[in-house]
């Protein structure tokens, strides 16, 4: 049952990453017409609303890769597993309450059962390697921050970086 499952969740991966580019020259779709992968609607037990969507299609390939670099280059110095291209999900979050928040953020995974897992399973702990579109304190610049969670090491590391690749901050979050 489970590797059908997980063949089914990789087919169904595989076919919405070539059936949706609704990019154009974005850097990252912030209201997608397709309907996600997954959704927690209304919302989890945190108040928040998360949807999932391929990365491919709904982020800017070469800012995927990009992201991809840094986060291996973060994970080698934590001595982690670096995660997969390939097992890249594009989530938006919401707060339920009026003037929420909305997130946009790039989560990847050292694999795609990985990924599976977590998507089955979140409350659990997962390990993923992320980065979150976040506006600077004047909301002049939009900086990309790296979050990495390591369970079984114990490890989480944060980085902070413009979207010029300037390094706001080595090892911290975005202000």
């Amino acid at each position: 049952m489970m590797k059908k499952f997980f063949l089914v969740f990789s087919l169904l991966y595989i076919l919405s990453v070539h059936a949706a580019d609704e990019l154009g020259r974005a850097m990252f779709i912030t209201a997608p017409k397709d309907k996600p992968m997954f959704d927690t609607n209304p919302t989890n037990s945190n108040g928040m609303r998360l949807r999932y969507w391929p990365c491919n299609g709904y982020v800017n390939r070469k800012l995927l890769d990009v992201i991809h670099a840094e986060l291996v280059v973060l994970s080698n110095e934590e001595g982690i597993q670096s995660p997969e291209i390939n097992s890249c999900l594009y989530t938006i979050s919401s707060e339920s309450s009026p003037n929420s928040f909305i997130g946009y953020t790039v989560n990847m995974y050292a694999s795609i059962a990985t990924m599976d897992s977590c998507m089955r399973n979140p409350s659990r702990g997962c390990d993923t390697r992320s980065a979150s579109f976040v506006l600077s304190k004047d909301g002049s610049e939009v900086m990309r921050q790296y979050y990495l969670v390591d369970t079984k090491k114990m490890i989480s590391r944060a980085g902070c970086v413009s979207m010029k690749g300037q390094v706001i901050k080595a090892k911290d979050l975005c202000d």
